[in-house]
């Protein structure tokens, strides 16, 4: 890439205010992409020089030949901010980043983005070694999600002309792991009656969390951040439109969006509703009689009326469990018993693509394929009469 100069141009705002502006680069359908920058100045000849000097600023940060980057300075100055914040979830943005930061900064932090190449990535995405020092090998799961973090940083590279090829073009997830894991993440149409008897004994908050579960398939930090206006008792319905999501130093953090960025309406059975109203009825009067007025209503709210850590319902998950000995699977893993009972009783694929709210029908027929593989062999069991 030969040497040039970025080019400015000043816009007056008001009195003594202007507008430096810096065009860097261009997306691929030809559109500038400018840094801006609003300043004083007493004369138009003083913001002529204010801008040499924001360009000279641009330039000393790369913009002037983008592949001398190196990957940290892309990631945290670039990709982060102006792709990544914009374009996914709180959730995504920062579980992708924090991939980066575990299994590629390491290696590649100190590399310009032109010195990297697929070899490099191809090594990293296929080790199955895990950053927290456990010796189970990774996750197909968490290898596509350590996949999924590094090709949305040289996509956006590739997309916006920081590099003229995409490396990751060439490189694929290894297929060399089974899709099947061992103790798959559902309860059995077996095993789901015995988790309803054992909810029996449990109190009542806890019953509530995990029959929303089982019935609308939502994720934790959906059910978290649920409220009374979200409860309709005219349509029997549960409406997830905001999650609670654990920010580091700052606990239960509500954001206004869900996973997917969807707000979804999930129809349940009335007397699940019914069972809502009243443990929110009784929720509302307990926090009245010690004169507490929560500034929002979350129906699962500690003392002071505020919303619980999303990771809190995993942990009480996690006792539940094991005092009633039943087999263990993740609290995100009812969202997969939903749409494996909902299979089992021929409900359109369709439908359960909405329920849960996946953006793409592929997604719900690739998780719940083992799903398909067990109704087939109950199937194939319905003719062992033939043969006794």
């Amino acid at each position: 890439m030969g040497k040039r100069r970025l080019n400015g141009s000043i816009e007056a705002i008001e009195k003594d205010k202007y507008r430096l502006r810096v065009t860097v680069g261009y997306n691929p359908k030809g559109n500038p992409i400018r840094k801006s920058k609003t300043i004083t100045a007493k004369s138009e000849k003083k913001a002529e020089k204010m801008l040499i000097d924001f360009i000279h600023l641009l330039e000393k940060d790369n913009y002037l030949s983008f592949t001398e980057m190196k990957f940290e300075d892309f990631v945290y100055k670039e990709w982060y901010p102006n792709y990544a914040k914009k374009e996914y979830s709180y959730h995504t943005s920062t579980g992708y980043k924090e991939e980066l930061e575990h299994y590629f900064m390491p290696t590649l932090g100190y590399k310009k983005l032109k010195e990297i190449k697929p070899i490099h990535l191809k090594k990293i995405v296929d080790d199955q070694t895990r950053y927290d020092g456990k010796k189970q090998p990774l996750s197909r799961s968490s290898q596509t999600k350590r996949f999924s973090a590094i090709k949305s940083v040289f996509k956006f590279a590739n997309d916006y002309q920081f590099l003229n090829n995409n490396p990751l073009d060439k490189v694929s997830l290894a297929k060399n792991r089974s899709l099947e894991i061992k103790g798959v993440g559902y309860y059995t149409l077996e095993e789901i009656p015995l988790l309803i008897k054992a909810l029996d004994n449990e109190r009542e908050e806890l019953q509530l969390i995990v029959l929303i579960a089982l019935v609308t398939g939502a994720r934790r930090g959906e059910i978290a951040a649920l409220e009374s206006k979200h409860i309709n008792s005219q349509t029997n319905s549960i409406t997830f439109e905001q999650m609670i999501i654990d920010e580091k130093s700052k606990g239960a953090t509500l954001h206004h969006t869900t996973k997917t960025g969807v707000a979804k309406t999930v129809s349940v059975p009335q007397d699940l509703i019914t069972k809502i109203k009243l443990f929110d009825d009784k929720r509302k009067h307990d926090l009245a009689a010690v004169s507490i007025k929560p500034k929002r209503d979350f129906l699962f709210c500690n003392a002071n009326g505020d919303a619980k850590l999303a990771s809190g319902i995993s942990r009480i998950w996690k006792r539940f469990l094991k005092r009633n000995n039943l087999r263990h699977i993740r609290f995100h893993d009812l969202r997969h018993t939903n749409a494996s009972w909902l299979l089992s009783q021929n409900v359109n694929i369709k439908v359960i693509q909405e329920r849960l709210g996946h953006s793409d029908i592929q997604t719900s027929m690739n998780v719940y394929t083992h799903v398909q593989k067990e109704m087939d062999q109950n199937a194939s069991a319905t003719f062992d009469a033939f043969f006794k």
